[in-house]
């Protein structure tokens, strides 16, 4: 799908600072980080030339696949650099820490320089959590899950069946590359996750009835939705 995609900048005061405007941008989701120094950090995916003011940022081969596309602006709104590191396809979340910009998309969690925008890492996410949810902790870990998606799924620390039997919510936490923990709680639907660095985690689940987070049953009369902290 085709969407104009508009950008704007507000000063401390809410008044309308800077904007950038893009009639056609074939994009799934739009990403926005900020750093430290107050420039803004944009993600999306597009097979479109694009074009923030400082030149055209070079598209990818092959031509007509989406790249992820991240650009900085400063606090003027002006372009400090635009990269399309690789493929690109729905993204899920951004997070600005210690110098690094974590992406984490459908297919992989992408890492760059704050700096220059250049490719620290890729790292490929099982292929079966494509349209799931994920979280960000950090810079270099990755909380993710999957839900209602029938059958076993490894997610790098062996087959995890759901405990609904034929389907259910599943997720897990990757540290690097090192798979760290799966779950499969008893819960009916995964919602958001998220984490905060250190050692915190989180995910929330919308259920109903008799379920079990942790070997402790729990029962909700009616659709409810709980928030678990995890241990990293």
């Amino acid at each position: 799908s085709f969407y104009g995609l508009l950008i704007q900048g507000y000063d401390a005061t809410g008044a309308l600072a800077w904007e950038h405007s893009l009639p056609a941008v074939d994009s799934d989701r739009i990403e926005l980080a900020s750093a430290p120094d107050g420039s803004v950090i944009v993600a999306f995916s597009s097979n479109d030339p694009v074009d923030f003011g400082a030149g055209p940022i070079p598209e990818n081969p092959p031509a007509n696949v989406p790249d992820l596309l991240v650009v900085r602006f400063d606090q003027d709104g002006n372009q400090i650099w635009g990269v399309r590191p690789q493929s690109g396809g729905y993204i899920f979340s951004m997070r600005v820490h210690d110098g690094v910009i974590a992406i984490g998309e459908e297919n992989h969690f992408v890492r760059l320089s704050l700096s220059d925008g250049a490719l620290l890492s890729s790292q490929t996410v099982p292929s079966f959590l494509s349209s799931r949810p994920h979280g960000i902790v950090g810079n270099d870990a990755l909380l993710y899950g999957d839900f209602y998606s029938p059958g076993p799924k490894d997610f790098g620390l062996g087959p995890l069946a759901p405990y609904s039997g034929s389907s259910g919510t599943m997720f897990a936490f990757r540290e690097g590359t090192q798979p760290r923990f799966a779950r499969a709680p008893l819960v009916s639907h995964l919602g958001s996750l998220a984490g905060d660095a250190p050692d915190t985690l989180y995910a929330s689940f919308l259920v109903q009835g008799a379920f079990d987070l942790d070997g402790v049953p729990e029962n909700a009369a009616v659709r409810t939705t709980y928030l678990a902290r995890l241990a990293r």
